[in-house]
């Protein structure tokens, strides 16, 4: 078996890949998807720079803020208060970076605000390189699946993997 690292979306028959994780919402396809986990998607910034350009205190404060995001597009940033009530919050990107690693890196740089998936931030946030803005609303999510091409063709070792991958 072959690991292969790339931040692309691949066609999975022409470049005859087994298997393919993806982040994020699913294109209708003839794949089949297996969740294998969901991710908090946690604001962080800098303690400089919230020092330098204030802390968000509500949802909308949010769009006031140079934000770093993984896609060159207007996101809907989402948060559920503990009374269940949805708050959301339009944000246009100031920087894209699609990958999350130098996202983490450039948000510990104070380079401005983004989301970074709980995994990936968890640490940075407890030793206080990042912190975690409006902690008191549970933030979007987004999922991570397994796609592959059938059932019939999945190898022995791919299906292990995916098991492993799914079980944490």
């Amino acid at each position: 078996m072959v690991l292969t690292i790339d931040n692309r979306v691949i066609d999975l028959q022409i470049e005859e890949i087994e298997v393919a994780i993806r982040i994020g919402p699913l294109t209708d396809s003839d794949l089949i998807a297996r969740r294998i986990a969901t991710f908090a998607l946690w604001p962080c910034a800098s303690p400089a720079y919230l020092a330098e350009h204030g802390t968000p205190r509500t949802v909308q404060d949010l769009s006031a803020h140079r934000v770093i995001a993984h896609v060159d597009r207007r996101a809907v940033w989402r948060f559920k208060t503990k009374g269940g009530s949805v708050q959301e919050v339009e944000i246009l990107p100031g920087t894209v970076v699609p990958e999350p690693a130098i996202v983490k890196t450039m948000l510990m740089l104070g380079a401005g605000m983004g989301q970074l998936p709980d995994f990936h931030a968890v640490d940075a946030i407890a030793n206080g390189t990042l912190v975690r803005v409006l902690p008191e609303l549970e933030p979007d999510s987004v999922d991570a699946h397994a796609l592959y091409t059938s059932h019939r063709s999945l190898s022995a070792k791919v299906r292990v993997f995916i098991d492993a991958l799914a079980a944490g």
